[in-house]
């Protein structure tokens, strides 16, 4: 079985076709805008050996989509995943996967709050934050289903567990009943998996991993992996929450919710290369052999795929895959909506967009220099490190476009 290759920024692909993408929908303004674009792209990386396309909705939500005119929020969220659908038609059906992404609150936001995660400590949505926050909570559709209830359950469960001390889980509900309506949506694409992704907090990890249980549980939406914005250290959040931790209460919340096996894997992502072997080391601290469980014997239809294809054929108990994806090392300028390569410098208390501090230009993650950003033929090098390390799945995120994938895909096969 081989390494599931994912692919890279959709996003850096779509700027190289010459689109810009500065509104705060970010690569969902193409899908009313060019949405023959969006599917160019996804076959870029399909050609350049990526197995996964993930969809054009990180940045997506019912009332971001309203806010710029977007009449029906939840047709575009599907025609995202049709558009990925047609592009995966490039490989045989049993690898090539679609993954609906949906990013964090912070994403939503469109102010580089995914690489803080300060909106953790809100207990109730700050509305006076912007009027995008405003837009984004109450545009919505309401939430509520037999997977609420589910959800909330399952999120209680968690807080009430030992690791959950590390964690700042204040704003789990409303958190979740954002989530509920996006999850919802996409998955009436029928993707084949959900990227829960660039997760900078425990709580917005938490919460939008229950509702993808809860709607496992009941059948309405497929399995998800959940990954992480960690900082160089490769043990930390970017909200300074512990990983492990994190990752122990995400684990928790599906096994709350009554369907263990539909977390197919858990991951970093965005986040500097040098981050993830720290990362990987953190979340697989066994030897290999050990972390992916007893070897199976391959079954004949399924000798040839990939690790990803493989766990959702045969949906078996739990085991921890890792997925790492990186970005280029560049640092995300919030205020000028640009990638910056700069020396990082120590996180300051409420440093970030929003109450209890002043958006700053350059997102600090660190209390050292970052190291170099790596070149093109770097990647190739990195992902044999990152195999090595136990990774099921390898890819590039923002500033990563098809050319780094096929350095990763050149040495997976």
């Amino acid at each position: 079985m081989c390494v599931t290759v994912l692919d890279g920024g959709l996003a850096t692909q779509l700027e190289a076709m010459g689109h810009r993408l500065d509104s705060h929908l970010w690569s969902a303004a193409l899908l009313e805008a060019s949405p023959s674009a969006i599917r160019e792209a996804h076959q870029a990386f399909f050609q350049a050996g990526a197995h996964v396309a993930t969809t054009a909705t990180y940045q997506a939500s019912h009332g971001g989509l309203l806010a710029a005119n977007v009449t029906d929020p939840e047709q575009a969220m599907v025609l995202a995943v049709r558009l990925a659908r047609e592009a995966a038609e490039l490989l045989p059906p049993s690898s090539a996967l679609v993954a609906a992404s949906l990013g964090p609150f912070g994403a939503c936001l469109a102010d580089g709050s995914e690489y803080s995660g300060h909106y953790r400590s809100w207990k109730v949505p700050d509305r006076d934050h912007s009027s995008l926050v405003a837009q984004l909570v109450d545009a919505g559709p309401p939430w509520s289903s037999p997977a609420q209830s589910i959800a909330l359950e399952a999120i209680e469960a968690v807080k009430r567990m030992p690791f959950a001390d590390a964690l700042d889980l204040s704003a789990t509900s409303w958190l979740a009943s954002f989530h509920g309506p996006r999850v919802a949506a996409v998955s009436t694409g029928s993707p084949d998996v959900l990227a829960l992704e660039t997760m900078p907090c425990a709580v917005d990890a938490i919460a939008i991993a229950a509702v993808a249980a809860a709607g496992a549980k009941l059948g309405i939406n497929p399995p998800a992996w959940v990954s992480f914005a960690v900082r160089d250290d490769g043990k930390q959040l970017v909200s300074g929450e512990p990983l492990d931790s994190t990752v122990q209460a995400v684990e928790a919340v599906f096994r709350a919710a009554g369907a263990p096996s539909a977390l197919l894997a858990v991951g970093v992502n965005c986040c500097h290369p040098a981050a993830v072997l720290p990362a990987l080391r953190t979340l697989l601290p066994q030897p290999e052999s050990e972390a992916r469980g007893p070897e199976q014997p391959e079954q004949p239809f399924l000798a040839a795929t990939h690790a990803l294809a493989k766990a959702l054929a045969e949906r078996g108990p739990y085991v921890r895959r890792v997925l790492v994806y990186p970005n280029s090392g560049e640092l995300w300028d919030g205020v000028n909506k640009c990638w910056v390569n700069v020396e990082r410098a120590a996180p300051e208390e409420g440093a970030g967009a929003g109450p209890g501090g002043t958006t700053t230009t350059t997102i600090t993650m660190t209390e050292t220099p970052a190291p170099p950003t790596p070149t093109e033929a770097k990647w190739g090098e990195l992902a044999t490190a990152w195999v090595k390390a136990g990774a099921s799945g390898i890819g590039g995120c923002c500033r990563a476009g098809p050319k780094v994938i096929a350095q990763i895909a050149s040495v997976l096969e």
